[in-house]
């Protein structure tokens, strides 16, 4: 007889379950995309295991009133024919790391259950252009390179106009400006350059630790120290990477200035020294050129086969497994003071299908809700300052001058303030790479630059 009435009463709980959720989706308190409670919470709520629970979300299953999404939940479903809105988005892979972009997109999902997010992978294979105009895309993310490329082949047109948005540190909105007080991207996230170093090789091998104002001369003492008693490699940087050399010429003041007649002057002016020192600091780091890729510096760094690396706040997100304190310096100094500004917007095509949903995405990752999700569960920098500057108690191990990139904003600078396009950028570094190989002398790589940067003279004005 027991046994009867445990029956009865299972089923009569699995009946109430199922009929409470199957009465509150027809009568709308349960909308389309919006989530259950977790199995636990509705055991609790229903008096029932969570097996149990389970049994009575497969019957919502089976009448297609719910969708189970592993690891994540279960969803009220659409409607039997409901079109949903689509919005095809295309992003860098690093920022599911670096700005936990799942998550922000499970957000929008919960926010906007009637817009479908399609995320798109994009890299260096393709240009972003070519996925843009073939109309694949309705909202990118575009670094401050990419962006430069558009902005110098006149293609800007391409990209939605936005308002100038508030709240956002303002050298990040001149970044992305398209005149008439507009941008032609929203800012997303952004990272100076900064040396990082691990603070237990230093303690151990009895070397001061970077104080904020070291010139590359005295970085290389340390490391040379550092390596002899540790048997580590002091220092490593790529520095052959299209987003580290470039700094070496800013900080010796270099700028490739055309004259009346189209000549540029390499030989004997500042860019020939960042150029050099460069070339030092590959030959000087005593690693082999087998560690060919970015996250090379971040990986070794982790290993604590390094002591000091050159990295952004975005690679920070690399050193999570990190068992040991490190800490972030400004960078070395070659003449001035000065670091690379890296930086990632958001960008809606002109002429989307659907420009509303495209917008709502990309007004919701520059939302408080979102930037804060970045700030929280990251290392990266939001582009709203509130978000930036949150304080609160942290998730995760941040190093103890995280808000360095405060400090140091007054040296942030770009790679065209050398006076060059991105293309003449990567033609310089070509011709750059075999003078570090030991291929060309100073010399010859000064001749060979100044003929790849002769241009026509205009034609005067009328």
């Amino acid at each position: 007889m027991s046994d009867k009435l445990s029956r009865k009463t299972f089923r009569d709980r699995l009946e109430r379950l199922v009929g409470a959720i199957r009465d509150d989706i027809a009568a709308g308190r349960r909308l389309p995309g919006h989530y259950l409670p977790s199995e636990k919470e509705l055991g609790t709520m229903f008096g029932m295991s969570n097996r149990s629970v389970r049994k009575g979300l497969d019957a919502l299953v089976a009448e297609g009133l719910i969708v189970k999404k592993p690891k994540i939940g279960n969803v009220i479903a659409e409607p039997p024919g409901t079109e949903r809105r689509i919005v095809r988005f295309g992003y860098y892979t690093s920022l599911l790391e670096e700005a936990e972009l799942d998550t922000l997109l499970d957000m929008f999902g919960a926010a906007y259950p009637g817009i479908q997010v399609v995320p798109v992978p994009i890299g260096d294979a393709t240009p972003i252009a070519d996925y843009i105009e073939a109309g694949l895309l309705d909202v990118v993310t575009v670094n401050y390179n990419a962006y430069r490329r558009f902005a110098e082949a006149d293609r800007l047109s391409l990209f939605a106009p936005q308002p100038a948005p508030s709240g956002v540190f303002p050298y990040l909105t001149e970044l992305f400006a398209a005149g008439n007080g507009g941008l032609a991207a929203l800012p997303f996230v952004f990272s100076p350059l900064v040396l990082c170093y691990n603070r237990r090789h230093f303690a151990e091998c009895g070397v001061a630790e970077p104080d904020g104002d070291w010139t590359w001369d005295e970085l290389a003492r340390a490391a040379d120290e550092l390596a002899a008693r540790s048997g580590h490699c002091g220092f490593y940087m790529r520095a052959q990477s299209a987003n580290r050399w470039p700094i070496l010429l800013l900080q010796s003041g270099a700028r490739f200035a055309r004259d009346d007649s189209g000549h540029t002057t390499v030989c004997g002016t500042a860019a020939m020294d960042g150029l050099r020192l460069c070339r030092e600091l590959i030959g000087g780091q005593r690693i082999l050129p087998i560690f060919d890729t970015d996250e090379d510096a971040e990986r070794l760094f982790v290993q604590e086969r390094v002591s000091m690396i050159v990295t952004s706040y975005f690679r920070l997100n690399l050193l999570k497994t990190a068992g040991f304190d490190y800490d972030i310096a400004p960078l070395p100094r070659l003449r001035q003071a000065k670091t690379m500004l890296l930086a990632i917007a958001v960008a809606v095509r002109e002429g989307c299908g659907d420009k509303d949903a495209a917008q709502r995405l990309a007004d919701f990752l520059l939302s408080e809700q979102a930037q804060l999700v970045v700030r929280q569960r990251t290392l990266s920098i939001p582009a709203l300052r509130d978000a930036a500057e949150w304080t609160g108690r942290e998730s995760m191990y941040r190093p103890a001058r995280f808000e360095l990139y405060r400090d140091i904003a007054p040296t942030f600078a770009l790679y065209t303030e050398l006076g060059l396009t991105d293309d003449e950028l990567h033609a310089v570094q070509l011709e750059a790479k075999q003078y570090w190989a030991g291929l060309l002398q100073e010399d010859e790589l000064c001749r060979r630059l100044e003929r790849l940067l002769a241009k026509e003279p205009s034609e005067p004005q009328a």
